[in-house]
Parts: structure tokens; C-alpha cells; sequence
């Protein structure tokens, strides 16, 4: 009867370890998917930072244009004060300031197209997002939890990333407080 016992024991231990064994297997596969989303973030982000890197390029050559344009306005305006310059030097430097302010906008178009190129590199996620403030007009984070189906954890990660790249800020108080998109998140979807 004791060995009887004994065995019964045996076998129920063994039953909890298998079963704990199980669980274990399927917690190293959550993990393991886990750190696969961890890992692609990490890439999403190291190409965010590439996108900002280049449009940050353009920044230099958009100022040197504009110190240009700032030269040609002040030989125009001394042009125009002293009267003794010949009209056709000052139609040249306004030609030339024009051609300079249409480069000047073209750095910019290109620019903002690299910017918006990196909109679609976001996370569809974040589009929807956006869309959704956007369609709304206006929303809370449990109105934005509930109406994108997001946990709490990814909402507030993304809305605080929303705001970092100052594409939505918040309005009002803490308890009735709303998120809205800001002019550059209205710029972003094309709508701004």
C-alpha cells in the first residue's frame, strides 16, 4: 500500500512538471516573438534617425540661399536709394533674387517630400492614428485606446511619440483633456 502511495505521488509530481515544462516552452516562444517586434522597432527607429539625418542636410544649403537672398536685397535696396545704378543692374539682381527664392522653395519642396517620405516609412499604426484624430477632430487616449483596439501600454507609447515629433499635443485638463492634431501632424496626412 505505502509503495502504492508513493507511485501516485511520483506520478502527479511528474504531471506538474510536465505541465510546467509546457509552460515554459510557450513562455520562451512569447519571449522570443517579443524580441522580434523589440528588434524591428529598433530598425524602425535607426531609420527614422537616417531620415531626419538627411533631411537635416538640406538645412545649410537652405541657409547659404538665404543669406544669398539677403545679399541680393540689400544691392537692390542700395540700388534703389543711391539712384545713380543703371535699371538694368537692378532688374539683374532682381532676377537673380528671384531664381534664388525659386531654388530656395525647390530646397524646401525637397525637403518636406523627404519628411513625408518618412510619414510613409512610419508604422502604419501611427497613420492610423493620425487618421483617426484626424477623422475625429479630436480624441482621449481611452477614446483612442478603444476606437484603434491598442493596449494600454502601446497607446501611450505611441501617443508619446506622437507628441515628441510634434505631430499632436494635448488640450485642457488632465482628467478631460483631449489630443488633437497640430499643424505639422495636419502637414503630415496632406490636410494641413
Amino acid at each position: 500500500m505505502e509503495q502504492k502511495d508513493k507511485n501516485s505521488d511520483l506520478f502527479s509530481i511528474n504531471e506538474h512538471l510536465q505541465k510546467d515544462n509546457e509552460f515554459l516552452l510557450k513562455r520562451n516562444e512569447l519571449l522570443a516573438l517579443e524580441n522580434e517586434h523589440l528588434r524591428k522597432y529598433i530598425e524602425l527607429l535607426q531609420e527614422d534617425n537616417e531620415h531626419w539625418k538627411q533631411s537635416n542636410e538640406f538645412l545649410p544649403e537652405i541657409n547659404e540661399h538665404k543669406k544669398g537672398n539677403n545679399e541680393h536685397l540689400k544691392e537692390v535696396n542700395e540700388g534703389l536709394e543711391g539712384g545713380n545704378e543703371d535699371k538694368k543692374d537692378v532688374n539683374r539682381v532682381l532676377q537673380e533674387k528671384e531664381r534664388r527664392e525659386q531654388e530656395l522653395k525647390n530646397l524646401q519642396r525637397n525637403a518636406e517630400s523627404l519628411f513625408k517620405g518618412e510619414m510613409r516609412k512610419l508604422r502604419s499604426r501611427f497613420a492610423g492614428e493620425l487618421l483617426f484624430l484626424h477623422d475625429r477632430g479630436k480624441a482621449s487616449v481611452a477614446e483612442m485606446r478603444e476606437g484603434l483596439g491598442l493596449s494600454r501600454p502601446t497607446a501611450q507609447r505611441d501617443i508619446s511619440e506622437l507628441k515628441e515629433k510634434g505631430l499632436i499635443m494635448f488640450v485642457g485638463y488632465r482628467q478631460k483633456g483631449y489630443f488633437v492634431l497640430t499643424d505639422k501632424g495636419k502637414g503630415m496626412l496632406g490636410t494641413g
